[in-house]
Formats: structure tokens, C-alpha cells, sequence
């Protein structure tokens, strides 16, 4: 994919902090704008804990980008030095006849998930913390994982920033206009940055921006 040589990102955060990762290692010169700074607790991603699963009750399509997730944080640990995520496995328990149940089995089955299906027996042996009713499967997703948010958009930002990306903290994007000719210029709060040298942009905030729909 040919990556574009100016990118701006609208919001470090979760996604917006990856995204600089990701396209300043591929040679991107990458500006992001946060409205706080990476790692707040002002966000979705605030607090100590998220989870990492590869099988999982919905969509099947996902999985090969769960693969792909998967090996970037381990590529984000190795790179950063930072314990960011820790394999614990996930559980998974729903009825059997469930059409979401009948899914996971055959999409973990068809992608050749690592995973494990658990009997009553095997399961109270095991999980003794949890009870199984009647009726219900219970899957052991064994990519699943805990995952550190606030550490991680941390690390990704500034591994980000060391690879040449420049990140504006407490700067509120109030307009992105258009540019002659393609891409856009991004106007912030104090700041318009080099406005005859338009950018990309990836929004990754929540909110959206004014000017735009």
C-alpha cells in the first residue's frame, strides 16, 4: 500500500497513537494533535486494564486482523522494552444451540485459532471460580490477553515520536480545510502548521471536529 508522505493524525490516543507507530516507521512524516496527552484519563481508553481475544461471539471476518493486532504488540513490547500486554487466555461461555456460540466454534475451527473447547468436568476442574449451566459451552482462547491502555498509548506515541513523528499535547484542532490540489491543512488552537504544505488526515477522535461533518 503506498503510504502518503505527510499524514496529520487528529487524536493520540488508542487508535490515533498506533497509527502514528505505524506510519512514521514506514517512512510517513507524521504530525499529531491530542486536546490533553497520550495516555489520559479523559478517554475509552482510560484505566488499568482492556482485554485481547481472538475468538470471540461476532463477526468471523475479524479474525485476520486480530492475527495481525496480535503480532504488533508483540512487535510494539520488543521494540519499546515495555510490558504493555501479559497472555492470560480468555474464557468464553455461551449456550451451546446460540447461533454466536455455533459460529465461534466454526470460525476458531476455520481460522485454526489456538483454543480450546472445555467440558463441564474439565471446566469446573479447572475454572472451579466459575460455574457452567446446563446447556452452555465454555472456550479457552488462548491468545487472549490483558491489556495496559494507558502504558501502551504511551509507549506507541513516544516510540512514534523517536521515529520522527511530531506530536502537539493540549492542542485542539478547531478546522480542517481543504487544500488546493488535494489533502488538507489542519488549524489548531495557537498554531496553523505549514499551511502551504498540506497534509492527510486520519481523525481517530471521538468527537467530531468542527467544520465537519
Amino acid at each position: 500500500m503506498r503510504i502518503p508522505k505527510r499524514v496529520a493524525v487528529i487524536g493520540a490516543g488508542s487508535m490515533g497513537s498506533q497509527v502514528m507507530w505505524r506510519l512514521a516507521a514506514r517512512g510517513a512524516e507524521v504530525i499529531g494533535y491530542d486536546r490533553y496527552a497520550p495516555g489520559h484519563d479523559r478517554g475509552a481508553a482510560g484505566g488499568e486494564s482492556r482485554i485481547f481475544r481472538a475468538a470471540h461471539l461476532g463477526e468471523p471476518g475479524y479474525i485476520p486482523l486480530l492475527r495481525l493486532a496480535d503480532g504488533l504488540w508483540e512487535q510494539l513490547q520488543a521494540e519499546t522494552g515495555r510490558s504493555l500486554r501479559r497472555r492470560s487466555g480468555c474464557l468464553v461461555m455461551a449456550e451451546t444451540a446460540s447461533p454466536a456460540m455455533r459460529l465461534l466454534l466454526s470460525s476458531s475451527a476455520t481460522h485454526g485459532l489456538d483454543h480450546e473447547v472445555l467440558d463441564r468436568e474439565e471446566f469446573a476442574r479447572r475454572f472451579p471460580q466459575h460455574r457452567l449451566p446446563d446447556g452452555h459451552t465454555a472456550v479457552l482462547d488462548r491468545l487472549g490477553a490483558i491489556i495496559r491502555p494507558e502504558a501502551s498509548i504511551q509507549a506507541a506515541a513516544a516510540h512514534a515520536e523517536q521515529l520522527g513523528a511530531r506530536l502537539h499535547r493540549y492542542t485542539t484542532v478547531r478546522e480542517i480545510a481543504p487544500a488546493a490540489g488535494g489533502g488538507v491543512h489542519d488549524h489548531a488552537r495557537h498554531l496553523t502548521h505549514d499551511a502551504h504544505r498540506p497534509a492527510r488526515t486520519a481523525i481517530t477522535r471521538s468527537r467530531p471536529v468542527p467544520g465537519r461533518s
